[in-house]
């Protein structure tokens, strides 16, 4: 069992406003930094020292270090995937952004938290530090992926439209898998390998791992089913991208990713594989997922 909700939110913005053409780190450390404002009730106190922290919100979204089963951090319950255009852009003067979220595990109650922080980061400005008071925007609505519904219409909340799925029932009308797939790598996605685009069922793989880490800290920890898939690669597009993040934890890093395409020619696949697809529509693939990273679409 792993709960999960997704919501988009559309951001307008009153003047227009240069984006670089990454912001998975823009996002989720604008959205930590008021999180922690309007829920911390003590801002100069260390996370780790605070007796709160298995109950703070902010603690699991941005400061969590250890996993429940494995090694090293866990990955984050609030996802927000933002778009990736590939260079930088512009949201022209009473223009908008469509931002992905993501809330996994009992994390999907705290629908009203993300829109508060959403409004905060609004109400100061986004992006660069030299830009803040140009770069506001207002949380014009949040509306659920699943049931269609409007969440929050700016004003007021409505948790009962929002719709949350089981990943272990998930299904959807809209995958049908014959001989032929084709993948698009929506955002930025890292392969270990260095070999882009993966094979198929490397890919199923990565979306495999992703799928344990959050069962196994979000869900009921349940064995997830290995799979069966035989599959080359008929012909493929491919961007590289050299992201750079930087972090008060982490500090600069760089992160080699690729997006484009892939189309696959199929010689097997079994039911355990065209369900890990299913769900790699929704939770993507590979590391980062915190940062918008690793997302896939299927292309007609």
């Amino acid at each position: 069992m792993l709960p999960l909700a997704k919501l988009t939110a559309r951001l307008s913005f009153p003047t227009s406003v240069t984006f670089p053409y990454w912001m998975g780190n823009t996002f989720r450390g604008g959205f930590g930094v008021h999180l922690r404002r309007a829920c911390c009730p003590d801002l100069k106190r260390d996370c780790y020292s605070c007796d709160a922290r298995e109950d703070c919100i902010f603690y699991y979204t941005h400061m969590k270090k250890d996993s429940k089963v494995g090694y090293g951090a866990p990955p984050k319950p609030i996802v927000f995937i933002p778009p990736f255009f590939g260079k930088s852009f512009i949201v022209p003067e009473n223009g908008f952004l469509d931002v992905g979220i993501l809330l996994f595990g009992r994390f999907t109650r705290f629908l009203p938290h993300v829109a508060l922080g959403l409004s905060m980061l609004g109400q100061s400005g986004i992006g660069s530090e030299r830009h803040y008071d140009i770069n506001k925007f207002r949380l014009d609505e949040m509306r659920c992926s699943f049931s269609g519904d409007v969440v929050y219409d700016g004003n007021t909340i409505n948790i009962g439209a929002m719709r949350t799925i089981d990943l272990a029932d998930y299904t959807s009308d809209g995958i049908s898998v014959t001989d032929r797939l084709s993948i698009g790598f929506e955002t930025p996605i890292m392969v270990k390998t260095g070999k882009f685009p993966p094979g198929l069922e490397k890919l199923l793989g990565m979306i495999r791992q992703r799928l344990i880490l959050y069962v196994n800290e979000y869900g009921d920890g349940a064995k997830i089913p290995d799979f069966e898939c035989s599959a080359s690669i008929k012909s493929s597009s491919i961007h590289f991208h050299n992201i750079k993040s930087r972090s008060q934890r982490e500090g600069k890093r760089d992160f080699f990713t690729y997006t484009g395409t892939a189309e696959y020619s199929i010689q097997k696949i079994d039911e355990n594989a065209i369900q890990l697809l299913r769900i790699g529509l929704l939770i993507g693939a590979g590391p980062k997922p915190s940062f918008g990273l690793g997302f896939i679409k299927m292309i007609d």
